[in-house]
This record gives structure tokens, sequence and C-alpha cells, in this order.
């Protein structure tokens, strides 16, 4: 699994924010469906055995991930079924800032 993507993770404090999206779909609705995977216990926190299985590339674990709104890839169970897109699906990739800025004005207020 590529874990480089956690570069693109901005972070509060010292704790990494991982709900953020890495990826946006294009065209989503035209996507053609190569597979239905359903999770085996051998799957279990090993995602990147599954893009290996239906496309010979761990690198396309985030497709698969994202494609079935899964962000947490530990969150997987046996049983559940996934969809497995077409490997040349349209996205965008988001990146994220590095830098943040800090704004004193918003520091007076607080979110709850």
């Amino acid at each position: 699994m590529d874990l480089r993507t956690i570069i693109n993770k901005t972070i509060s404090g010292v704790k990494y924010i991982m709900t953020q999206p890495t990826m946006m779909f294009r065209n989503k609705q035209n996507v053609e469906i190569i597979a239905t995977h359903i999770v085996k216990e051998d799957d279990l926190g090993r995602p990147d055995l599954i893009a290996l299985e239906h496309y010979n590339d761990d690198s396309k674990t985030d497709v698969i991930l994202k494609w079935n709104g899964i962000s947490d890839p530990f969150s997987l169970q046996v049983g559940d079924v996934l969809e497995i897109p077409n490997d040349q699906v349209p996205f965008y990739k988001l990146e994220r800032p590095m830098r943040f800025e800090d704004n004193i004005v918003k520091s007076f207020f607080k979110v709850f």
C-alpha cells in the first residue's frame, strides 16, 4: 500500500486529519464497474491485496477505497461488498496546503 499519500494530509497539533478527501471522481455515473469484491478474512487491514487481485497494482488501493466511500482501510469487515471501478477511472487529486496561516481573529472564536 502506498502510504506516501499521508504527506498530503493536514496536521492539527500532533494529529493527522485523515478524513479530508484526497480525490474526487469525474463523471462517476459513466464509469464501468469491472467487478464486485466480497471482503475475505485475508483482506482485513490489507486493501492493497484487493487492488493487486483486480488491477495487478497495489498503487490503485486508494481508488478502490475512495470509490466505495472508505476513508479508514481498517474499517473493512468480512463480507463487505466493494465495487471495483475500471482502473482508468478519471479523478481529481486534491492537494492540501502544507502550511497554516495563523489568524489572530479566528483564535477568539470557538466552534461547538
